[in-house]
């Protein structure tokens, strides 16, 4: 390329500074986008997840893949599968393919992520965890000594094992169709990565606020209340893999002279912020407001505005947040009403939820008179996370305000009866069996098999009905449902 990429240097000089020409190691599961002549156009970005599962599959107009974007750039690499996309399962001779590959090289590019069955729409997942396949790929290549640069494609978060033995990890969540040139243009620095996490990547399943009570059958109860993602991680002080609002760039930034003002319930604040690097880019500044001490259980802090700003290297600008009582507020059950405590606020300005880099103290004078919520008593568990976060039902009932209703029977069998609770009829289980094996000869195995498969065990029959408005649709369903229930 003879652009000049962010860092000021064309790709081609970037590459050679850092890696020589030697050949770059490219893994990305079987059937790699270079193998587009004999595989044909739908594997042509199978090196990366360049959509999600369920309703985004569609047929973009074109597809890149990461090896067709270093084709372009005149690369010299090989190519190793390293795993079979479709299957968790290790495969040693793919693996010691990429090993042997990896040692012959100057830096891996290697290309993993969750394939369909893993998340998808349609079905919740049940663990954080990435194909053992691509596991244990990542671990042998981090053995070689070779340079490693994971190319993450996700949808969501995911636990990570081999993430302090790798080099660098390009997180690309789900790329789009011309991904594989972003990719390239990213890891070769035409591009600086700028993004920012918008979630906590946790360290392990369990320790996820909802993790005691949500898709365990029967009611769906939000017990966490307030405690979602960073909300809870920093009440309850756990460790993470990555922080709400992490992101690393090819440069660094430097947050100074914050100046706070006040008046009744808003405020403002206004600091500067230097690009301190050698490459242009942008960061995404978070402010976080942290309440006063109260009777009501609160976050330890919230974040109430954020603005992206570029910057070339050495410039510095000033940043400035107005803040509305908004800013200050929480709902208030007892007035019905949003509502500002009187008190000293923190402002809290950085990189993440947990790199804040400039924080001073604000006090706001609140133009309301009404009773603050008070569940020490009746529900503890909400004043504590860090003690262990399991919300008894009582509790969960005190800050709900009324009764948990219980679950509904499964009989008798109505529109919202899903097929997992029809199952508890003979011909309901028969009527099941009868759509797996249908999927089953649709499908013929793969991802797209075992996602509707999963799909279906909290599919409702009214779904069903608009899926299939022949079998199912209108009186058919409400035959269907008259027969199911005994009725005549």
């Amino acid at each position: 390329p003879d652009h000049e990429n962010a860092c000021g240097a064309t790709a081609q000089e970037s590459y050679e500074k850092q890696h020589g020409l030697g050949p770059v190691q490219i893994q990305g599961g079987h059937d790699a986008g270079h193998q587009r002549a004999e595989y044909g156009e739908q594997t042509a970005a199978q090196d990366l997840q360049n959509k999600g599962a369920g309703s985004s599959k569609i047929h973009p107009t074109k597809l890149s893949s990461l090896c067709e974007a270093l084709d372009r750039r005149g690369v010299n690499y090989t190519y190793a599968a390293g795993y079979e996309a479709e299957s968790a399962v290790p495969d040693e001779a793919l693996i010691q393919e990429a090993v042997q590959a990896a040692k012959n090289a100057d830096v891996v590019f290697a290309c993993v992520g969750l394939p369909d069955s893993f998340e998808s729409e349609g079905f919740d997942r049940t663990g954080l965890e990435m194909p053992e396949a691509q596991n244990a790929l990542m671990e042998a290549l981090a053995a070689t000594g070779t340079p490693v640069a994971a190319v993450v494609s996700t949808g969501s978060a995911i636990v990570l094992p081999w993430r302090d033995k790798v080099d660098s990890i390009l997180l690309l969540y789900l790329t789009g169709q011309n991904g594989g040139e972003a990719a390239a243009d990213l890891l070769f620095g035409d591009a600086n990565p700028c993004g920012k996490l918008a979630e906590t990547w946790p360290l392990i399943l369990e320790d996820c606020p909802c993790g005691e009570h949500f898709g365990h059958g029967g009611n769906v109860e939000y017990r966490e209340s307030i405690y979602v993602g960073y909300r809870y991680y920093d009440k309850a002080n756990k460790d993470v893999q990555y922080p709400f609002g992490h992101g690393l760039s090819y440069t660094e930034f430097s947050y100074s002279d914050l100046r706070l003002a006040a008046e009744g319930e808003t405020a403002s604040a206004v600091f500067t912020l230097t690009n301190t690097g050698s490459c242009a880019g942008a960061e995404a500044v978070q402010l976080y407001v942290a309440p006063p001490e109260s009777v009501l259980f609160k976050p330890v802090r919230e974040l109430r505005a954020y603005e992206k700003v570029f910057l070339k290297p050495g410039e510095s600008r000033q940043v400035r947040f107005d803040l509305d009582r908004r800013a200050f507020a929480y709902y208030n059950v007892n007035v019905s009403d949003w509502f500002v405590e009187s008190g000293e606020y923190r402002i809290e300005i950085g990189a993440s939820s947990r790199d804040l880099r400039l924080s001073a103290s604000v006090l706001i004078q609140s133009s309301q008179l009404g009773e603050i919520p008070d569940y020490r008593t009746s529900a503890p568990a909400y004043y504590a996370p860090e003690k262990g976060f399991r919300v008894p039902e009582a509790q969960f009932e005190a800050v709900y305000g009324q009764s948990v209703a219980p679950w509904r029977p499964v009989r008798p069998y109505t529109r919202n009866t899903t097929l997992t609770e029809l199952q508890t009829s003979p011909i309901g289980k028969a009527l099941v069996e009868q759509i797996r094996r249908s999927i089953g000869a649709m499908f013929a195995g793969g991802d797209m098999e075992a996602m509707f498969l999963a799909m279906l065990e909290d599919m409702p029959l009214r779904q069903l009905a608009m899926m299939d408005p022949v079998h199912f649709g209108g009186s058919a369903l409400d035959a269907l449902l008259a027969q199911l229930n005994a009725q005549p």
